[in-house]
């Protein structure tokens, strides 16, 4: 997390070694920024919390950027600096006591709160052993391989984890979290699904979770309700094992509407808009829907039913036998489709929506009687601009969950 100076100033206090923000979370450490500019203020509240027994890690200040009080300002923060680093300067000198708390400059966030006793809050455990570089400081980064990054807030009676991955890649990796004894669930901020984890176990003070994201996938992870700290779940994985039943490769029916593109036309293969040798749909801005047939036979009754998209921009609502089905806008590009498809023949749509950027770059080039497009403010865009992917790239795939495959039941909707 920040904190910006007026809040630093105005709104904190340090209860039992740690800074509380008033009306909000609680912080081990602050940790200051690389530089030794500060203004006065600052250094005060500062040194009122390191002595009240907050850590705090950065370099010792030694010019203020206000001109207000110059050049009294200056001394004025150097002696407060001298209080409370005295020698500190991050080499010979890397941590001082200073009333109830200490002062560091040197000194790793890791390192530090390891000497308070305080564990890593989140690690990463891949099978690609990557290299997680988190401390428990609310935030963790991982070497190029993966990309995982999260916060944590703590309540009463409830914690909770936010991991994103933050790579263009999926991520297969194991969640070790700074918490026992309580029930983890997974919260799906897209989908609006809570699911109550079927894989995680217990060990020396952490819960760790088998954990799947798909590129630029989030997840929470929320622990709510007592369990036995031996206690683990039955699975060994929270991601169900499905099976393509079908690939809708071949012709697709679509639909444009207006800009001079064609109001219907055969796809042979899916593909990308703005790469289309007809000008129309090259440069088409708005909603298409495209339209095909699928069998399934012999639905089981119980076993969700996947439409897989592959790949969309920007936008897709999927409908099933005529009934909308949901709508994605992100990875991973799926809907669920079990309470919509039936078996045999079965009629889809997608509607796909693009942005406005490829119209208006090909507006941008022509005379304004011409353009369809309007603005109210000058076209910024170049003849020559790079466009933009626009429509349903596939591949289109029907998935269904495995038999045996053990999946978290979905209790409720968020």
């Amino acid at each position: 997390d920040y904190i910006n100076s007026d809040a630093l100033i105005n709104r904190t206090s340090v209860k039992g070694g740690r800074i509380v923000v008033k009306n909000g979370p609680a912080y081990a450490v602050l940790v200051l920024p690389k530089q030794k500019v500060m203004r006065p203020e600052v250094a005060e509240a500062i040194e009122r919390l390191v002595s009240k027994g907050a850590t705090v890690i950065g370099p010792k200040p030694a010019v203020s950027p206000s001109l207000e009080n110059y050049p009294a300002c200056d001394k004025s923060l150097r002696k407060i600096a001298g209080k409370v680093w005295g020698a500190v300067d991050g080499k010979a000198v890397k941590t001082r006591k200073y009333g109830k708390g200490y002062v560091y400059d040197g000194v790793s966030l890791e390192d530090v709160l390891a000497k308070n006793g305080i564990a890593r809050d989140v690690k990463v455990i891949s099978n690609r052993k990557l290299r997680c570089s988190a401390a428990g400081g609310g935030r963790i980064g991982i070497n190029n391989e993966g990309g995982i990054v999260y916060k944590h807030r703590t309540g009463k009676k409830i914690d909770v984890y936010f991991l994103a991955n933050t790579s263009n890649k999926p991520a297969d990796f194991t969640a070790s979290l700074r918490r026992v004894g309580r029930k983890p669930w997974l919260w799906d901020a897209v989908s609006g699904k809570i699911i109550e984890a079927a894989a995680f176990s217990q060990k020396d003070g952490r819960t760790l979770i088998p954990l799947h994201l798909e590129a630029s996938e989030s997840i929470f992870v929320v622990f709510d309700g007592k369990i036995s700290k031996n206690a683990k779940g039955p699975a060994n994985s929270n991601t169900p094992d499905y099976t393509t039943i079908a690939t809708l490769d071949g012709k697709w029916t679509v639909r444009f509407n207006g800009q001079n593109a064609p109001e219907k036309v055969m796809f042979d293969t899916l593909s990308d808009w703005s790469k289309h040798a007809n000008p129309a749909i090259r440069y088409y801005a708005g909603s298409a829907v495209y339209e095909k047939s699928f069998t399934t036979a012999n639905l089981a009754a119980g076993k969700p039913l996947i439409l897989e998209l592959g790949e969309v921009g920007v936008i897709a609502t999927v409908f099933v036998n005529g009934k909308e089905a949901g709508t994605v806008w992100t990875t991973p590009w799926e809907i669920d489709i079990t309470n919509f498809a039936r078996s045999g023949k079965n009629d889809l749509q997608i509607r796909v929506a693009n942005t406005w950027n490829n119209r208006l770059v090909a507006d941008s080039a022509l005379p304004k009687e011409k353009r369809q497009s309007y603005v109210s403010q000058p076209y910024r865009f170049k003849a020559n601009a790079p466009l933009v992917k626009g429509g349903l790239f596939g591949p289109v795939k029907i998935k269904q969950k495995k038999s045996g495959s053990i999946q978290a039941k979905s209790l409720r909707k968020l």
